[in-house]
């Protein structure tokens, strides 16, 4: 008892540690903090926010920073210890918006650090900066080996250590580098991937304005969010500039990131060397130039004006305008205005010149202002915001739109718009294309301004049967559309500034199925690294276009669209089914779904091909199948990135047996009205590869492989039909697809007497209509017999027999001549899945003998 005693009283002396500082409470100026996460008020929400309890922060009045803990990380990069969100640190009431995927420092070609330990070396609670340190051994970007399946990486033996500094007051991250040669001598360079939310925001460079991919050099570079909710970028330290190197440009070609690194540098073995540089998050470019040039030392001016409109009685100044503001003729900032129209900024010494940009993205989706973007690896309450902020009363920051850009002559003044209001009398989603009828009267050099959407004046998508568009003054043609089941329309508009135009659609649709459902599976949005698309901008698109069934087949994720569909108001009108596209490079691309989300694994349960490698094709579909046990496996693309030409396929030939195998369930025959898969498909199904034909868009945006037009039609079997395709369970789709109840469309849908994917007894009559709107035109119906076409009739309607001599697989196709105008340039077509005709009733036998494998 004695002695337990003198340990209680040893313990109530011992000094204690100071507690950890709440990393949760806002801080004034001359503050900051940094330690580790273990409340999720510390994080913040956006498109691209992963951050977690566990994770690290630091933080002032300014500006927030989080660090990945020592866990597998979400996105690209698994490896933790480097900066996955940074935001600044908004009003209440204003969503977060993360425009960090990755911000990773490398070593070299694709060397960085698995972190072995994370120290917070001060927290800030001592006025001084907050810094913390992360140290780890000498790792390879996943993904670049796993891409060639091979350790293109060596391990050098490089130890790292990164110390990130935030002092008080600051928009910038001090980042410093530190690698050891532990052991031989190394030359290679330190610098940084940064790879930004590119479906919400557009990089940036002096010199350059607007760039679809980074400059080689810069000192700087930043993305800007499309909604003016702020900058993000790269900044040289003062006295490190960055400096060439030409392996960043093929890292920035393989992953679509800026990729800045500073000089090359010779380490003797057992010596160090290092690479300082600022990550910056600010407001707008203005905020982030002005307190770097401040670091630097350099000379600057005061650029600074007001943005007006004119049109209506008097001049008034224009909010959330763009100006465009250059010296000696380049770019050199890009300013935001406030709500009195006013800007101002710092920039080099020189002639100033501006050009205002009152366009926005150009693009209109039926939204509360100030939404929130869902970020499906973000906080459970990030997620729960973003949901609700769909009630509309999120904060909006301003953005001008619809006024074009400034004439030379008068850089800083604006058109006043007016607005065109769209509606569809039956309520419906729909898709609005509005296009200069006489060019675009306020063009911009390139750089700029913010691109024209797709090359149209305008694009629209409502939800729930009406859009309002505002449009500078002049005149449009206006196409309304529902995808390839609705009549469209078209009409000359006249808009004014000030005023209202309101026009009103009926779009009929031309047939409805029973039992069939229209589905896209494959499409991509932000989850994927190449998406160029919000998830709820995708959904609006889908149900826009007449997609019934939305895919989430996101590059090696696996992510749920559903919680979007209730707070959107799309719930009524379409489903989504949760998908992946499972991406390596040297083995094809394919599509699993249903699947189901699980958070604690890497990318929501994606099995991760660029980690695990595999001897064969066959091993790589066994392991996915228990992967995902009862999900569909979906051959993409397959003669394009895809299976089949992996594996060498030609006619009755698989070249090289290691790329392939027999085990999976449906083949895309068509991929954004890509027709060359057709032939494999045909050779699989008379060699007794018994699949489903697909059609997809494969759209990673806007327009890009034109959803509505290719679609699958999946027979459920069920009462449900074209008009009602919410309800439809996984389950079902798997059903159809198993049993081969498809029908690959591009704008056509083809109803036969005997269902797609049948298996029939003895000779029989077949008869086929082809469905479409008037502006799809369908020249024949063709039937075809074990890959071959053996016979032709001309029109919509046909009827043939099916009495083959031997077992044999009957395929019907529609095909047109003329374009499917104005949507698109292509024809009309659709494939049927096969249906097998048993001559004996012994059991249907394929054709042709099975593949040769080599």
């Amino acid at each position: 008892m004695l002695l337990l005693s003198l340990a209680c009283h040893t313990a109530d002396t011992d000094p204690k540690p100071d507690p950890a500082p709440d990393l949760t409470v806002r801080l004034g100026p001359g503050e900051v903090r940094g330690g580790e996460i273990v409340d999720d008020a510390a994080l913040t929400g956006g498109i691209s926010a992963e951050g977690r309890v566990g994770d690290w922060v630091l933080y002032n009045d300014r500006v927030r920073f989080v660090i990945q803990g020592m866990r597998d990380g979400d996105y690209i990069v698994r490896q933790g210890g480097s900066v996955i969100d940074a935001d600044i640190v908004r009003p209440e009431g204003q969503p977060g918006c993360d425009l960090v995927d990755e911000w990773v420092p490398m070593a070299g070609v694709g060397h960085i650090a698995e972190p072995t330990l994370i120290t917070v070396v001060n927290d800030g609670t001592d006025g001084r900066a907050a810094v913390i340190a992360v140290e780890g051994e000498d790792s390879a970007v996943d993904l670049l080996e796993g891409a060639v399946e091979a350790d293109i990486v060596p391990d050098l033996g490089v130890r790292f250590r990164t110390v990130y500094t935030l002092p008080p007051d600051a928009w910038f991250l001090e980042v410093e580098t530190v690698i050891t040669a532990s052991g031989g001598a190394l030359q290679m360079p330190v610098g940084d991937l940064l790879i930004g939310a590119k479906e919400v925001s557009r990089m940036w460079a002096p010199g350059s304005g607007y760039v679809e991919q980074a400059p080689e050099v810069a000192d700087w570079m930043v993305f800007v969010g499309d909604r003016n909710e702020g900058a993000v970028g790269v900044f040289s330290s003062p006295g490190e500039p960055f400096a060439p190197y030409a392996a960043a440009g093929l890292i920035s070609g393989l992953l679509e990131v800026a990729a800045l690194f500073g000089p090359e540098a010779e380490i003797a073995p057992g010596a160090s060397a290092g690479f300082t540089r600022l990550y910056g998050v600010g407001p707008d470019v203005p905020t982030l130039y002005g307190a770097w040039a401040a670091l630097q030392g350099i000379a600057t001016q005061t650029a600074s004006g007001t943005v007006t409109a004119e049109g209506g009685a008097a001049s008034a100044p224009v909010a959330g305008a763009r100006v465009t503001i250059s010296v000696d003729g380049a770019p050199a900032s890009l300013a935001f205005t406030g709500s009195d129209g006013g800007f101002s900024a710092e920039v080099p010494a020189g002639a100033i010149s501006f050009l205002a940009d009152g366009r926005g993205t150009g693009r209109q989706l039926d939204r509360p202002p100030g939404i929130a973007y869902y970020g499906p690896y973000s906080t459970e309450t990030a997620r729960a915001a973003a949901l609700g902020s769909w009630g509309g009363t999120a904060a909006a920051i301003p953005q001008a739109e619809g006024y074009g850009t400034a004439a030379e002559a008068s850089p800083l003044t604006l058109a006043e718009p007016g607005r065109l209001v769209l509606t569809a009398s039956d309520g419906l989603p729909f898709e609005a294309r509005i296009s200069f009828a006489g060019g675009d009267p306020t063009p911009a050099a390139e750089g700029l301004a913010q691109a024209r959407p797709d090359g149209y004046a305008a694009e629209a998508w409502a939800r729930d049967g009406g859009v309002s568009v505002p449009l500078q003054p002049g005149s449009y043609r206006v196409l309304v559309w529902r995808g390839a089941r609705y009549e469209l329309e078209q009409r000359d508009v006249e808009i004014e500034a000030g005023a209202e135009n309101l026009q009103t659609f009926a779009l009929e649709a031309a047939y409805a199925p029973a039992g069939w459902v229209s589905g896209d599976p494959h499409m991509h949005a932000a989850p994927s690294s190449d998406g160029g698309i919000p998830m709820e901008d995708r959904l609006m698109v889908s149900a826009g276009t007449g997609v019934g069934l939305h895919f989430g087949t996101d590059h090696d994720h696996v992510v749920d669209y559903g919680p979007l569909l209730a707070p959107m108001g799309l719930d009524r009108v379409m489903g989504t089914v949760v998908a992946s596209e499972v991406s390596p490079v040297l083995r094809g691309h394919l599509n699993m779904y249903p699947l189901e989300v699980d958070r604690g694994l890497l990318n929501g349960g994606a099995w991760p091909w660029w980690i695990e490698r595999v001897a064969t094709t066959a091993e790589q579909f066994g392991i996915l199948h228990q992967w995902n046990p009862g999900a569909i496996l979906q051959l993409n693309h397959p003669m394009d990135k895809g299976v089949a030409q992996a594996a060498s396929w030609s006619e009755g030939v698989i070249s090289d047996g290691d790329f392939w195998s027999e085990d999976f369930d449906a083949v895309e025959v068509n991929n954004s009205s890509d027709l060359a898969a057709v032939p494999f498909y045909y050779d699989l199904i008379r060699r007794g590869i018994l699949v489903a034909p697909t059609a997809v868009s494969d759209s990673h945006g806007y327009h890009s492989g034109t959803p509505g037009i290719n679609v699958t039609w999946f027979g459920t079997g069920t009462d449900n039909n074209a008009d009602d395709p919410a309800q439809t369970s996984g389950a079902a789709i798997v059903e159809a697809v198993r049993s081969r109840r498809t029908v690959a469309s591009r704008g056509v849908f083809l109803s036969l007497s005997i269902p797609p994917g049948s298996e029939v007894t003895g000779a029989q009559t077949l008869t086929a209509e082809a469905l479409s709107p008037s502006w799809i035109r369908v020249a024949r119906l063709q039937l075809i017999k074990d890959g071959e076409v053996v016979e032709t009739v001309e029109g919509t309607t046909a009827t043939f027999t099916l009495d083959p001599a031997a077992d044999a697989a009957y395929n019907v196709v529609a095909a047109g001549d003329e374009p499917m105008s104005p949507i698109s340039g292509q024809t009309a077509w659709a494939l049927s899945s096969a249906i097998l005709v048993d001559v004996a009733g012994d059991g249907w036998a394929p054709p042709m003998p099975a593949f040769e494998i080599r």
